[in-house]
């Protein structure tokens, strides 16, 4: 398991000045993020065991969260499947705001999405269809319908990123900078990684190790404790 420590670059002249980066509460203050990077079998399987501590704030865990990661990579000239499942420890606090952050997300991306890639679409189809464009090639192709779906498809990812964003903006002031240390939906769609409050994992290397990055250190430290203890990471 390879560990480093990244000091957010906007964060660093704070954090020289307060001298302790790693005891705030989630939400408040600065921290030292922690990354590990872990090793997943060829059937998707790692070794995992988080601290018995809320991975957001660092209190008692009465719940957990759920972290799926699937990909498909190739092994012998072939695609496989790679499933990773996390059960992480979480307070309800914490447990409610990844239901929240998922809901923020979800509902202005998909309402972005229909209603800018919906209204692109049917520009492009009405009109590439008015200038003629059905007429070059077979019918069967229907090259205005081709058209219209790619940019409906290019506009409604821009659509969904921008309403999710904007909902963030107005949000920020009720829920705090977790509205921003989460990456947007549609850009954790495109990449191979998921983030939960005070968690995010990310599939690296062809899905043959799994990151983790904590926001908070003093769980970092713990859960790297945990694994030398359990003989799973040398001392």
């Amino acid at each position: 398991m390879k560990r480093t420590s990244i000091i957010p670059h906007a964060d660093l002249n704070a954090w020289q000045q307060n001298g302790d980066y790693t005891h705030e509460r989630f939400g408040k203050g600065y921290r030292m993020a922690s990354s590990f990077e872990i090793p997943i079998a060829a059937n998707g399987r790692c070794d995992v065991r988080f601290p018995n501590r809320c991975v957001g704030c660092g209190a008692a865990a009465t719940t957990e969260s759920r972290i799926i990661l699937a990909k498909l990579v190739m092994r012998k000239q072939r695609q496989v499947p790679i499933k990773v499942q996390l059960q992480v420890p979480h307070c309800q606090a914490c447990a409610q705001a990844t239901l929240s952050l998922f809901w923020i997300g979800l509902i202005p991306s998909l309402l972005g999405f229909l209603l800018a890639g919906g209204l692109v679409f049917v520009a492009v189809f009405v009109g590439a269809n008015w200038l003629g464009l059905d007429t070059y090639g077979r019918p069967q192709d229907a090259p205005s319908l081709v058209l219209g779906a790619f940019f409906g498809l290019l506009a409604g990812l821009a659509g969904g990123f921008l309403a999710e964003l904007l909902t963030r903006l107005i949000l920020w002031p009720f829920m705090g900078r977790s509205m921003l240390r989460a990456p947007l939906l549609v850009a954790q769609l495109l990449s191979d990684g998921e983030y939960i409050p005070g968690l995010r994992a990310t599939l690296k290397q062809d899905a043959t190790q799994l990151q983790l990055t904590f926001e908070n250190d003093a769980i970092a430290s713990e859960f790297a404790t945990q694994r030398q203890a359990a003989g799973i990471d040398p001392a």
